[in-house]
């Protein structure tokens, strides 16, 4: 298994918690770059126990009525399901509150996104913090309560969940079924709705809203004044920049890539809309 126990973020293993980034090569023989459908050339699988949500960036932005978000739900059932999904997922939004250098950049940015009519906020997290360096990451394991005991993982390819009467009462893999209480089914944007329709469980939205999520990587060195003189280490400033009609997507601070640094990721429809000077 890539994660350990079975289904845990990956990110959680004592080997990458130092090196963000050094995961890539663990987890790179599991996913499978070929799109199964070539209308989606962006699009890939993984047969890793836990899929990608155990190496997911464990952002969790909210989207944007008219923006980003289907028009499916009453704004009462997007709110009524949001608080149940953030709370699967132990969604917090004030692990960083005391971030000197998000305090600093939230200040000089406020009124250049209020010109805007935008705001820069704390950036929802799944997950919570071990200390001013280091994250414990929410992986399917946490939500599901199977972190802290044995998983047995049968290997195959789902034919269909098994439906009863009104209710999901099994899993159909490689012609054998599998009995459960509950099924979820969590096989990534492309492939969940493909799962749907073979178990002829066919909503009006399964296959629609889906869309490609292209993305900008930028780093902006801070200036010295936004930054503390503290010496112990200053907590990571995760904040967003949420999307709106006339400016798509939203930006998101992901993590540090060198010292006093602040990296984002957007939308290229964001590019030259934030500015902070930066010194060599």
């Amino acid at each position: 298994m890539v994660s350990e126990p079975p289904g845990t973020h990956v990110r959680n293993r004592a080997t990458f918690r130092d090196d963000p980034d050094g995961y890539f090569a663990a987890i790179d023989a599991y996913f499978d770059i070929d799109a199964p459908d070539p209308r989606f050339p962006g699009a890939f699988t993984t047969s890793v126990f836990g899929g990608m949500s155990i190496v997911w960036t464990n952002n969790c932005p909210r989207a944007v009525a008219r923006v980003d978000r289907p028009d499916l739900l009453s704004e009462q059932e997007w709110e009524r399901y949001y608080q149940v999904a953030e709370g699967y997922l132990g969604v917090r939004v004030d692990e960083f509150d005391d971030s000197h250098r998000a305090a600093s950049v939230m200040a000089r940015l406020r009124g250049l996104l209020a010109d805007q009519g935008r705001a820069l906020v704390r950036l929802p997290l799944s997950g919570s913090r071990v200390d001013a360096e280091h994250i414990r990451y929410v992986g399917p394991a946490d939500v599901l309560g199977t972190a802290t005991r044995d998983v047995d993982a049968v290997w195959g390819t789902v034919d269909a969940v098994e439906i009863e009467g009104t209710r999901a009462a099994g899993v159909r893999v490689d012609g054998t079924t599998y009995r459960a209480d509950v099924v979820v089914v969590a096989a990534g944007a492309v492939e969940t709705p493909a799962v749907l329709w073979r178990s002829e469980l066919r909503p009006r939205a399964l296959g629609r809203h889906l869309s490609f999520h292209p993305v900008l990587i930028s780093q902006i060195v801070l200036d010295d004044e936004l930054c503390t003189t503290d010496p112990s280490p200053d907590p990571l400033p995760r904040l967003s920049v949420r999307g709106q009609s006339s400016l798509l997507g939203h930006s998101l601070r992901h993590e540090d890539l060198a010292r006093l640094a602040l990296a984002w990721s957007c939308d290229a429809s964001m590019r030259g809309r934030i500015q902070i000077r930066s010194t060599p």
